[in-house]
């Protein structure tokens, strides 16, 4: 580490995780919600066909 260089880190679970780390795990899950997301809209069309527009 440099000197005058300050590493931040939150706690998250009993651990400590850089904003690095935070900003990657929020990015999992993102990902992961916009894929939970495509296949429920995907299941809704196949089961309502008449509703799509």
């Amino acid at each position: 580490m440099s000197v005058g260089r300050i590493r931040s880190a939150t706690t998250y679970c009993g651990r400590e995780q850089t904003n690095f780390q935070l900003k990657r795990n929020r990015e999992k899950t993102l990902e992961r919600d916009r894929t939970y997301i495509t296949e429920i809209i995907k299941l809704h069309q196949e089961a309502s066909p008449s509703l799509e527009s």
